[in-house]
């Protein structure tokens, strides 16, 4: 990411970029797996959910906060605040690598990396092992994957369709404070409701926090009064700021004996995938039937997915 930032300046054509985001994504992937593996090995047995809590409000900060800092070092002049903004990347990474490098590891370091790359090839066959142990989980395995995917799809839909309001008559204003409201409440929420789903159960918390999350998507869908939109925003992310530390502490409990490396990474699949197909069904959706029916559907498949994933862990007998 370090490297990145200092060859940001020189991403100034098509086929450039494509090979930029190319590694971009790779790098993110291969801090963003082993840091959510490494909470799962470091957090005390009865507090997963509320490490998991910590990890996202600060996960959200900097979603928050970056957009907003490369805004105003580009503000003026675009050659020169592109420059500004990698440079500021670099030393951004280049601190995190320092203050990484003073955490205890949780892996045995016996081998080299030559060696431990050999074996993931040869002997795990890249991912075919990290299928194996996923699938120990059962029921509940597919009910995470699931979840998770549904989740990051409201995500998706949220971030591609709610600017588009500005064309159904909402100032431009109005639309950057609603999509602050679809994040406030995961920076506000995400450590009590870890804390709440440690203390009262995981799943029941997680039903409860998508069932709101749910409601209040039909709501959002059905208005156009911008209160209306600003308050059913927010209760809908609080609902949603309830069920993600409950679900990543839940599979960190259920993957207590598995190598949570690869454990991870079939879950980032998942969310990869909502990703993807959040802002290209949500954006088909929207051209046929209107952006505010797109909205009431994702809130009715939340509800809908609900029985689905508490019979799922109930039948893998979690």
């Amino acid at each position: 990411m370090a490297v990145l930032g200092l060859l940001l300046p020189s991403v100034n054509s098509m086929a450039r970029f494509i090979g930029f985001m190319v590694v971009f994504g790779l790098a993110n992937l291969s801090m963003l797996v082993p840091s959510r593996a490494y909470i799962m090995d470091i957090a005390p047995k009865k507090k997963t959910s509320e490490f998991f809590g910590i990890f996202e409000v600060f996960y959200q900060i900097g979603f928050t906060a970056g957009p907003v800092i490369a805004g105003y070092l580009v503000a003026d002049q675009l050659d020169v605040g592109v420059l500004n903004s990698g440079l500021f990347y670099f030393l951004v990474s280049i601190a995190s690598a320092l203050i990484l490098m003073r955490c205890k590891e949780t892996v045995t370091l016996g081998k080299s990396a030559l060696v431990s790359v050999k074996d993931v090839i040869q002997k795990d066959r890249l991912y075919f092992k990290s299928l194996l142990d996923y699938k120990s989980l059962h029921y509940a395995g597919a009910a995470i994957l699931l979840a998770t995917f549904i989740i990051v799809f409201v995500d998706g839909v949220v971030w591609t369709l709610v600017p588009l309001y500005t064309t159904l008559g909402l100032d431009a204003g109005t639309v950057g404070l609603i999509l602050s409201m679809f994040v406030l409440p995961f920076i506000l929420f995400e450590v009590p409701a870890g804390v709440v789903a440690d203390r009262l159960g995981k799943i029941r918390v997680f039903v409860f926090g998508l069932l709101v999350a749910g409601v209040f998507l039909v709501v959002f869908g059905s208005s156009s009064d911008s209160t209306v939109l600003l308050a059913s925003a927010f209760l809908a992310t609080t609902g949603l700021a309830f069920a993600r530390p409950a679900l990543d502490g839940f599979l960190t409990d259920i993957s207590a004996s598995k190598e949570r490396g690869g454990i991870v990474g079939v879950w980032n699949v998942a969310e990869d995938a909502g990703y993807v197909a959040g802002p290209i069904v949500g954006g088909l959706l929207a051209e046929v039937f209107g952006i505010g029916v797109v909205f009431v559907l994702t809130g009715v498949l939340l509800i809908v997915s609900l029985p689905v994933v508490y019979l799922a862990v109930k039948k893998s007998g979690f």
